[in-house]
């Protein structure tokens, strides 16, 4: 549970991260802005995806990711189809939610990869290891 809640924390920062440098390379591709004003409206986005997007990353997000991992059925494109999902609701209902789309896959990716790496750390711990370390015993 814990590994999962962290996991999907952390993925939140990173995706937000990765999101804001894509908005960014995007902002210069596409709007034809220049350099200093698209990292700056990358940053802003991001940090509203951080603040905004944390309840929903960790209500519906981190529930359909346990789904998955309990199935067994985590992968980088179903995780992505997960991330994505809220974004293409929005986009029946509403015309803005391309930023959604943006940061929702780049989330739910950067989360997979944390809880990936996390649980794969934990299968390669050594099953003999103290529970409290040699430098905390009495």
């Amino acid at each position: 549970m814990a590994t999962g809640f962290l996991g999907a924390l952390c993925g939140l920062f990173v995706g937000c991260v990765l999101g804001w440098r894509v908005y960014a390379c995007l902002g210069l591709i596409v709007a034809n802005i220049e350099a200093g004003q698209a990292l700056g409206m990358g940053m802003f986005v991001a940090s509203l995806a951080l603040v905004i997007g944390a309840i929903p990353a960790l209500t519906y997000g981190a529930v359909a990711y346990a789904f998955l991992l309990y199935f067994r059925r985590a992968s980088y494109v179903a995780v992505m189809i997960v991330g994505a999902l809220p974004g293409f609701v929005f986009a029946i209902a509403d015309q803005v939610s391309y930023e959604m789309l943006i940061f929702g896959p780049l989330i739910a990716i950067s989360t997979h990869f944390v809880v990936k790496h996390a649980l794969r750390k934990r299968e390669q711990a050594p099953n003999d290891m103290p529970a409290v370390p040699a430098s905390r015993r009495e």
